[in-house]
């Protein structure tokens, strides 16, 4: 059930990013420089821990290619509609050999990292929203 519901909204988040500037994108996604520090119950960590495993396996379906960013963004889409609050990350890291900037988005509940675990260390937070 829960995955067919995110497929779709993976595809909404696609075409968002594709159709929007980042500061229209971000006036849906929360409050600014905010955190949600509230850590989930028991219960609700296995729920969290469903949805990015969905999440994983919608983009694995999909046609079309999904970043770090679709991917934070449908779910925190999806656990808005669910009345949870969570905070998705963006952060940037430069190589210092090849002057290349790279971004990442990533996606938490409290410490519950739902999309986008892999290597956020390696990259400075320039802007979050709850």
């Amino acid at each position: 059930m829960i995955l067919i519901q995110i497929i779709p909204l993976l595809a909404i988040s696609k075409l968002m990013i594709f159709l929007f500037s980042f500061k229209r994108i971000a006036s849906f996604i929360g409050t600014p420089m905010k955190e949600n520090t509230t850590e989930p119950d028991h219960n609700l960590s296995k729920d969290l821990i469903l949805v990015s495993n969905m999440i994983r396996k919608a983009d694995q379906l999909t046609p079309w290619n999904n970043n770090c960013f679709p991917r934070a963004l449908t779910g925190k889409f999806y656990l808005n509609m669910r009345g949870i609050s969570s905070t998705i990350f963006f952060g940037v890291h430069k190589n210092q050999e090849t002057n290349i900037l790279k971004a990442h988005a990533w996606l938490k509940t409290g410490d519950e990292f739902i999309t986008g675990q892999k290597d956020h260390e390696e990259y400075t937070v320039v802007s979050y929203f709850t």
